[in-house]
């Protein structure tokens, strides 16, 4: 007696062989089915002359898995809206394992046994502009499970339509107090407004909001900044604010410069100081200005500028400025500071500082010398107000 056309899933049959006989039993071993349907075929005995086929027919396997939950949504920061890690329940009848999962996503464990077992996902915080969207594929015998994990995009905590703000000399915008709108995503707080000016509110929660300024009013030209601060960030806000004086325009007029280019711009005087060490009282390296014949009260010197230097090759305490009378005696000098340090903008209003000097009542013309070490100087709105 023999066995011919045994399934693969049929490994032994008890006896293998035998003699001739009443009521013999023979013994299967079959592996297990890992199907989730019933799987059948037949092997043959043969024994003399004559062929037997068998027909044997396994059942489908009762696997007992699930997965929970089957969707997780976390922030950018891949921590639920609890701050928490998320984790997912595997429960199975049989051995399962984790067959795939996104690249920004680990797991505390990737297969286990029969039973209930909790792994906890760490999922690395988003840091693009857009949500990140992911699967996790789950196998349990013929059995598997699909986890769809979801991430929030990377938003900026603060969004400013604009950071700069321009007033007049009443501290209105067409007869309106000036606001600032913007949207956090977090609580956010304000600081560093300057003495001349109140907001209100000076702080929140997450959502959109509309600060309301109160500027004072001004007789000369001033500029302020102040901070919006939200989740570690913090976004500038200037505001410039015009003069309400009588004005008198100064004419520039340059003689034989030797030690300084000057180009008109567009809307401004762009200065370059050749010379590394040049003196403040070198008329070659200055421009003229004309105009002032006659100051019966206090008049005050103000212009708008920018400076680009390197602070390692400033001689002595830094820039500087002096306003001569006709004989040369300086009426005033001072140092201004040239916040903007890598480079200029001319086209950015925020980047424009405000140089204001007050002098007694003068009659003659006037001569404004400057003294930046090999630095590049943007001046405009150069205007004298009569006080």
């Amino acid at each position: 007696m023999e066995y011919t056309g045994l399934p693969t899933w049929i490994t032994e049959v008890n006896p293998s062989s035998g003699n001739a006989g009443p009521d013999i039993t023979l013994y299967l071993t079959v592996s297990p089915n890992p199907a989730a349907t019933v799987r059948d075929d037949n092997f043959r005995i043969n024994a003399g002359t004559r062929t037997e086929t068998v027909a044997v027919t396994q059942s489908a396997e009762d696997i007992q898995f699930t997965v929970a939950p089957m969707t997780i949504a976390v922030e950018t920061d891949g921590t639920t809206t609890e701050g928490l890690e998320p984790k997912i329940t595997i429960t199975s009848s049989r051995t399962w394992s984790i067959t795939s999962y996104p690249d920004w996503i680990t797991t505390s464990l990737t297969s286990g046994e029969a039973g209930a077992t909790d792994v906890t996902l760490t999922i690395v915080p988003n840091e693009l502009a857009v949500p990140k969207n992911g699967k996790m594929v789950i196998q349990s015998g013929f059995r598997s499970e699909t986890v769809e994990v979801s991430q929030k995009a990377n938003e900026p905590p603060l969004t400013i339509p604009t950071n700069y703000i321009e007033v007049d000399a009443d501290g209105k915008i067409s007869g309106n107090s000036p606001t600032v709108t913007f949207t956090a995503t977090k609580d956010w707080n304000i600081d560093g407004l300057p003495a001349w000016i109140t907001a209100n509110p000076t702080s929140g929660i997450a959502g959109e909001h509309t600060i309301t300024l109160t500027v004072q009013a001004t007789d000369l030209p001033r500029k302020g900044r102040f901070n919006i601060n939200s989740a570690g960030i913090s976004e500038v806000i200037t505001v410039n604010q015009a003069m309400k004086s009588s004005l008198t325009s100064f004419p520039m007029t340059f003689g034989n410069l030797t030690k300084v280019t000057i180009t008109e711009r567009d809307g401004y005087l762009e200065f370059f100081m050749l010379d590394r060490n040049p003196d403040l009282y070198d008329p070659s390296v200055v421009g003229t200005i004309q105009g002032v014949a006659s100051a019966p009260a206090n008049f005050v010197l103000t212009f708008e500028y920018q400076i680009d230097y390197d602070p390692a090759d400033l001689w002595e305490t830094g820039p500087m400025a002096a306003l001569f009378d006709t004989e040369g005696a300086i009426f005033a000098w001072r140092s201004f500071p040239a916040y903007k340090v890598t480079g200029i903008d001319p086209s950015n209003h925020a980047l424009w500082e405000t140089y204001s000097v007050t002098f007694e009542p003068y009659t003659g013309t006037v001569r404004f010398n400057f003294r930046i070490a090999e630095a590049l100087l943007l001046i405009k709105n150069l205007k004298v107000i009569v006080l």
